[in-house]
């Protein structure tokens, strides 16, 4: 075997810098898994569909939001009891401005990222 052998995939694509924010406090609670389930629950009206959509079970949705709920001392989702229909859910004032704030925060950290790794992307 040739131990000089040329790394696969080289020269397809461009270096880029990957970046994800999550949130903590000891272990994190909110991050790009967290967004997408709370942003599913917006969307859909409840915890199940949003587990349908995300393709996340729906004890870890719930889990997810519970820990999050948890760590930030405040309900994020109100979640209504279902009858026959089923229930519903959606997100409080506070979890749609925890959402926003996220968003803007993941938005300056990646923009601050890619300018940073476009400084030094010729010298990797």
């Amino acid at each position: 075997m040739d131990s000089k052998r040329e790394p696969e995939n080289q020269g397809e694509g461009t270096l880029r810098a990957e970046v994800r924010v999550r949130i903590s406090r000891g272990a994190p609670f909110l991050g790009p898994g967290a967004v997408m389930v709370l942003e599913a629950v917006r969307d859909s009206g409840s915890v199940r569909a949003a587990s349908e959509l995300t393709g996340i079970s729906y004890s870890k949705c719930r889990r997810i939001i519970r820990c999050a709920e948890k760590e930030l001392g405040r309900q994020i989702v109100v979640r209504r009891q279902g009858g026959t229909g089923g229930g519903s859910a959606g997100l409080t004032p506070e979890g749609l401005r925890v959402l926003a704030l996220y968003r803007e925060f993941d938005e300056k950290v990646q923009a601050f990222a890619a300018r940073e790794f476009d400084r030094i992307r010729e010298r990797i």
